[in-house]
């Protein structure tokens, strides 16, 4: 087993040894929160519309509604604690949302068709080229947007350095590949790492004097150039040489099948199968690129000589520099790190702006050394000044892998320290008048043996919704949409409303026409709670059906959260909403809160939750009713409602199904006085709705008879009703 294979498993072995800790720390609320907030810092569009899912797997990316972040398991080392975790998530998302800002689906389309005809008669399958395409033009991205990011925000190079020593860590070599499909995704790896670090990955010497190494110095200019690109088809057009000049040494690396095999398996090192986004399309996630690169570094003429040098390897292969200066210093690698907010200096101050750059002579040039790439003055980094990155192997031992310092680390730790401080004070505030009224709620029940109330947050998947459960959802939005743009944009020439200013000129005309009504946001100002049985009697049949012609049993708690999932779908865009299950079970009241008020997705929570969060017990209707009613008064929308989905009547009480009864009439009765509109529906069985009619109406007063096969239609009627009265 080589040393590499050993690093994995190593890795491997740390990341699942502290997997319960991820756990614990993704589900931390004060981790949550941080992250919520540094999403709507970082995007250029309303921060609600991008649903955020932090992974314990390793892989990330963005289908541009949703972003997904996940580390990578060198961190998991025990040199890593929390406090570096959230530094790492932090700057994972900043990556993803730099690309929905900057990155345009266009150009990986483009790039993907021109490489497949530049590559035709090379024996390589189109698909393969596709990928490969691909794969290049999103590594040279990556540089691209992080420079992005450095410069926009300079507090983000710490987090961003940081998560690169994970990427600088796997594109080590050990040894020269065994057979041509390794050496391409060695090729590829150590693209990656240059275009990310600004450095060649350690271990590159093995490939000194091979064509490899040729090949490779020949497209570095081009990365550099990339970095400094301003737009994603700058990048692409850039890119587009690369595979260019690479065309010829790819098609001799990947002319056996098993080869190709290899490089369509794991070209560009973007996670394991079945970590990803599904589209194949990596970052590259929509045409509105709003955000460019207008911070280049050096001059016109300089990005045009590093372009001139891009397609030449700038030395015979194997060759060591023979111009290093007296400090061992090499090729753009002695510069130190500016003062100024983008991390580098002007031309006088360059660290080796009077050296030789190999042939060229060209060492002050600028371009691509931006204030994330630009390495430290290697004597600052050991005793030794005898340092390298490139294909000689001297200094090896001392090989500068960019690590942030021991006091970088620890004002990098103080600062996310005192961040979640920040936010757990917050939490406190809040945490402290709802537990004050839930306090007041529990004080009712304090003669009751089940009075302890919990409250519990599941792990729901973001797995994408069944195409029939999707197309409904996307219907109900569509609907509501349409009759919110009628009743909410301006409309002008009426007779009643506000006067208009312009129109005031009818008047002499004896036109009564000069009044208007202002356009409203396309948001209903209503907030609701969606509270669903979920007793141990929503397990029982609740409908029969055919699927491919056999009878196929649906139980009523799969019909609910499918038809609550359709509605959380359908309205997320416009209501704050909330969805709980509720149920009595080991003594407790439980709320399993599957979305949140503010909690913003374009799938259904609701929906996935099955079969994950299995049925209860019992319920105890009243003392819900009583919660979710307090939930909706700390909220500022004017209109309230509370849907309450029962196919039963309240059990777990002292007194018996009668207390039960006068309890939930009761509570219901204080949520209408507080203002708060309750719709209950009854749920089940026509014979059963027969029997429990009479004690609905008692408690509830008017309701919602249903049969469980028509809670979808039920619901969407109601909801369309309440969105055009709110």
């Amino acid at each position: 087993m080589s040393k590499k294979e050993i690093r994995v498993l190593e890795l491997a072995m740390a990341r699942k040894a502290r997997q319960s800790e991820l756990q614990d720390f993704i589900n931390n609320s004060s981790f949550q929160a941080v992250m919520r907030k540094t999403v709507a810092f970082l995007t250029d569009d309303r921060s609600d519309r991008i649903q955020l899912k932090i992974s314990t797997g390793d892989a990330s990316f963005t289908d541009g509604r949703a972003i997904t972040v996940g580390m990578e398991d060198y961190f998991f080392s025990p040199e890593f604690s929390r406090y570096e975790w959230v530094s790492i998530f932090k700057a994972l998302l900043a990556h993803e949302v730099q690309h929905i800002n900057s990155s345009n689906f266009k150009d990986i389309k483009d790039i993907m068709k021109k490489y497949t005809a530049m590559m035709t008669g090379k024996g390589i399958p189109d698909q393969l080229l596709g990928k490969i395409a691909k794969d290049m033009l999103n590594i040279m991205e990556d540089g691209r947007i992080e420079n992005i990011i450095v410069h926009k925000l300079p507090g983000y190079k710490m987090p961003l350095i940081l998560m690169n020593q994970g990427t600088a860590d796997l594109s080590t070599l050990e040894e020269k590949a065994d057979t041509p499909g390794e050496e391409f995704l060695d090729f590829v790896n150590s693209s990656l790492c240059y275009v990310k670090t600004g450095r060649r990955p350690y271990g590159i010497s093995v490939y000194a004097g091979t064509r490899f190494e040729k090949e490779y110095e020949a497209v570095l200019p081009y990365f550099d150039l990339a970095v400094d690109a301003r737009s994603s088809k700058d990048c692409k057009d850039l890119c587009l040489k690369v595979l260019k000049s690479t065309a010829d040494y790819f098609a001799e690396l990947l002319k056996a099948e098993i080869d190709q095999q290899k490089a369509a398996g794991n070209s560009g090192g973007k996670g394991d199968p079945g970590e990803g986004d599904g589209s194949g399309d990596y970052e590259y996630t929509s045409n509105g690129e709003c955000e460019y690169n207008d911070s280049p570094n050096g001059s016109v003429s300089e990005r045009a000589a590093k372009e001139a040098e891009g397609g030449k390897s700038g030395k015979k292969a194997g060759k060591k520099d023979e111009d290093k200066d007296d400090k061992g210093k090499k090729r753009g690698k002695g510069d130190k790190e500016g003062k100024d907010g983008n991390g580098g200096k002007d031309g006088k101050e360059d660290g080796d702006a009077d050296g030789k750059d190999g042939e060229n002579g060209d060492s002050a040039n600028k371009t691509g050394r931006n204030a994330l790439r630009m390495p430290r003055d290697p004597s600052s980094r050991s005793n030794t000044e005898n340092w390298t990155d490139d294909f000689s192997g001297d200094g090896a031992e001392d090989y500068d892998v960019r690590e942030l310092t021991a006091d970088e680390l620890q004002a990098l730790r103080q600062g996310v320290m005192d961040e979640l401080d920040a936010v757990e004070k917050e939490n406190k505030v809040e945490k402290s008048k709802e537990e004050v009224t839930r306090e007041k709620i529990a004080e009712r029940y304090s003669g009751e043996y089940t009075r302890s109330f919990l409250e519990l947050f599941p792990v729901i998947p973001n797995t994408a919704l069944p195409s029939e459960v999707e197309r409904a959802g996307r219907k109900l939005e569509n609907d509501v949409e349409r009759v919110l743009r009628v009743k909410r944009t301006e409309k002008r020439n009426m007779r009643v409303g506000q006067v208009c200013a312009r129109d005031l000129y009818r008047v002499g005309m004896r036109d009564p026409h000069v009044f208007m009504r202002k356009g409203q946001p396309m948001k209903a100002d209503l907030a609701t709670f969606l509270l669903l049985d979920n007793s141990g009697s929503m397990g029982s049949q609740g409908a029969r059906t055919k699927v491919n012609g056999r009878d196929v049993y649906l139980d009523k708690s799969t019909l609910s959260r499918t038809a609550a999932g359709i509605i959380e779908r359908g309205l997320s865009k416009f209501t704050a909403m909330k969805i709980s299950l509720f149920d009595v079970s080991g003594s407790q009241i439980r709320h399993a809160t599957l979305k949140k008020f503010d909690e913003r997705s374009t799938g259904s929570k609701c929906y996935n939750s099955q079969p994950g969060v299995g049925i209860g017990g019992g319920n105890k209707d009243g003392y819900s009713i009583r919660v979710a009613t307090a939930d909706l008064m700390a909220r500022r929308e004017a209109k309230k409602v509370l849907v309450v989905l029962s196919d039963g009547l309240p059990s777990d009480y002292n007194g018996g199904t009668r207390a039960g009864l006068n309890d939930v009439r009761e509570a219901v009765r204080e949520a209408r006085r507080k203002g708060v509109i309750v719709i209950p529906i009854m749920f089940g069985r026509a014979s059963d709705r027969e029997q429990m009619k009479d004690n609905f109406s008692y408690m509830y007063g008017q309701f919602i008879s249903c049969d469980p096969i028509d809670i979808t239609d039920e619901f969407t009627k109601l909801f369309t009703k309440l969105i055009q009265t709110a």
